[in-house]
């Protein structure tokens, strides 16, 4: 039998609370084996908004997994050159593990704009894409396939924005994100 795996992208610049949580819960519910954390080198979607380097996001994503053994951390979009496609990672990590099954892992924030994915048609063809709840706003559903694969997942309505925003006001922010992620932070002063 395939291990069931589900991509979960995303800038993490911050990672916090409200996306681990989203991904383990639509674990719970769909039988996933491993959730993989991927996060993106260049967002196309967040192009001048990224305020941490590839390499700092990447090293905060694996710290904020590391006491999860069922989460993964894939670096093969930061290592990439140009912008980050999701349609990129799965040409290269369907045949790379052919005794897997993937599908794609989104928040409702990026429903909303799933339909401007690069090549989104193919993207659905290659994988089932499931969507959890972050955010207390009315879903919008652009794609009615996204309905089928929809979690009701318990909200934690923390942003990333938030968060840097918080922490240039020199506000505490342990209770939003992993413990180590916030020592990193401090550490190497990022966001301050």
């Amino acid at each position: 039998m395939k291990k069931k795996v589900g991509l979960y992208g995303g800038t993490f610049d911050p990672v916090h609370y409200g996306h681990l949580n989203l991904v383990l819960e639509i674990q719970e519910a769909w039988g996933f084996d491993e959730m993989w954390l991927v996060p993106t080198g260049i967002n196309p979607f967040k192009i001048n908004q990224t305020i941490a380097s590839a390499v700092d996001r990447l090293e905060m994503t694996r710290l904020a997994a590391q006491d999860f053994p069922e989460l993964l951390v894939l670096d093969l979009e930061v290592k990439r050159e140009g912008v980050s496609y999701a349609i990129d990672t799965l040409h290269e990590i369907i045949p790379a593990y052919p005794d897997h099954e993937f599908a794609i892992v989104i928040g409702d924030d990026a429903a909303r704009g799933f339909s401007r994915w690069k090549d989104v048609e193919e993207v659905i063809d290659l994988v089932p894409i499931y969507v959890g709840r972050r955010s207390c706003q009315k879903i919008i559903f652009e794609l009615e396939l996204l309905k089928q694969g929809y979690t009701e997942t318990r909200i934690l309505e923390i942003s990333s924005t938030d968060i840097r925003d918080r922490l240039k006001r020199g506000l505490n922010c342990r209770h939003l994100l992993p413990p180590k992620v916030m020592d990193y932070i401090t550490k190497t002063h990022l966001y301050s």
